[in-house]
C-alpha cells in the first residue's frame, strides 16, 4: 500500500527517513529495534508484561517518551523527540 504524496503516511515517511528511523526500525527485522511496518492496531507486549493497543496514542507516546512502555525484548536505546522537533 503506498502513500500518496501530501497524504499524512506520505509525510510520516518522509519524516522517519529524514529522522533515519530505519537505522534502527528496518523492514528485514534485523535492526536494533522493532520493524514498524504493520503494527498500527496491533497488540504490542510490553516489558513489565503488559500489552497495549498500537494506536496513534501510542505511537506518539513512543516517539515523545520511548522509555514510558519500552517493547518487550528490546534494549531502550531511542531517544526522546520532543514536540518542539
Amino acid at each position: 500500500n503506498e502513500a500518496i504524496d501530501g497524504s499524512a503516511a506520505w509525510e510520516g515517511r518522509k519524516l522517519f527517513l529524514k529522522m533515519q528511523c530505519n537505522a534502527c526500525h528496518n523492514a528485514d527485522g534485523n535492526g536494533r529495534a522493532p520493524q514498524l511496518a504493520g503494527i498500527h492496531g496491533t497488540r504490542r507486549p510490553v516489558q513489565g508484561g503488559q500489552t497495549v493497543l498500537a494506536d496513534d496514542a501510542y505511537l506518539r507516546e513512543s516517539i515523545r517518551n520511548p522509555m514510558a512502555k519500552v517493547a518487550d525484548g528490546w534494549k531502550p536505546i531511542m531517544p526522546a523527540y520532543p514536540r518542539s522537533q
